[in-house]
């Protein structure tokens, strides 16, 4: 009950233990819990099952302030290793939110007595790695005709487990009702992350990353330029050194009016599809 931004990746199990068994998990915020740790990925190891057993993970350690940010984002790799990213709301004052980024790593698809702790914070040794504190961001006031908020999102190098990137959205720099984007990323799963940013994009929302086998970085996102919303997508193999985009939509801000938020909608969704034997299509990128 009272799930908020319910999303859900899966994998089927290629080799090993619980080979052809599907690993099911839904990133959610939960309110229906007790307590403001409502950062939750629910799971199934084998969802192909007539009757799966789905269990619940609270990935929230610390205690953040009323509740976590509304996006939990999940990102699955072959050999077992699954990322979370969520929004650890700490303080807020007027339409203003204060919260860190946190990233929680699993090494067996989820399966452990302890589910989600391996990656612990040098700063309070408490489960989840803050990739950046302190962010800023509007909660409420719009862009245009959309409403500003929690954003973030997470992918995971499909050939290389240890390689992950994190998006996440505020207000900086500029302050103000804006929406900022930024990208950074881990080489050693998640321990560390590059200080400064690989990309920002300002004036844009519902960022996502995806990552396919032949090594090429997809992020997503809607932006408003000049009165317009444009739904673009950016695929680089030299973290941003270069880019190629591609837009793939642009209509006028307002147009149809705005009759409930959201008015695009809070996130969107990028995924890559692996290559199988004799796929020629290999590496495909999918927008929704």
């Amino acid at each position: 009950n009272s799930p908020d931004q319910p999303y859900v990746q899966a994998a089927t199990v290629q080799s090993g233990a619980g080979i052809g068994a599907d690993r099911l998990y839904i990133g959610n915020n939960d309110l229906g819990v007790s307590g403001s740790q409502t950062a939750t990925i629910d799971q199934s190891l084998d969802a192909t099952v007539g009757t799966p057993v789905i269990g619940a993970n609270v990935i929230e350690g610390r205690t953040p302030l009323n509740q976590d940010g509304p996006p939990i984002r999940v990102a699955i790799h072959s050999d077992g290793t699954i990322y979370g990213v969520y929004i650890q709301r700490t303080a807020s004052s007027g339409t203003i939110r204060t919260a860190n980024v946190v990233v929680v790593r699993d090494n067996n698809w989820g399966s452990g007595s302890s589910p989600y702790s391996a990656l612990t914070d040098p700063g309070d040794s408490f489960a989840g790695r803050n990739v950046v504190t302190g962010i800023q961001f509007p909660f409420g006031p719009l862009l245009g005709q959309e409403r500003l908020g929690d954003r973030v999102n997470i992918a995971v190098d499909p050939i290389n487990s240890s390689n992950v990137y994190v998006v996440w959205a505020d207000n900086n720099p500029g302050g103000g009702n804006s929406s900022n984007l930024h990208i950074r990323r881990s080489t050693d799963r998640g321990a560390n992350w590059s200080a400064a940013d690989l990309r920002q994009v300002t004036n844009a929302i519902n960022p996502d990353l995806a990552i396919n086998n032949l090594g090429e970085l997809a992020f997503s996102y809607q932006r408003l330029v000049s009165g317009n919303w444009q739904t673009i997508v950016e695929r680089t193999t030299n973290d941003f050194a270069t880019t190629a985009t591609t837009t793939l939509n642009t209509f006028p801000d307002g147009t149809p009016a705005s009759t409930f938020l959201p008015y695009l909608g809070d996130y969107a969704c990028l995924t890559a599809m692996p290559s199988g034997k004799g796929n020629r299509r290999s590496g495909r990128l999918i927008c929704a």
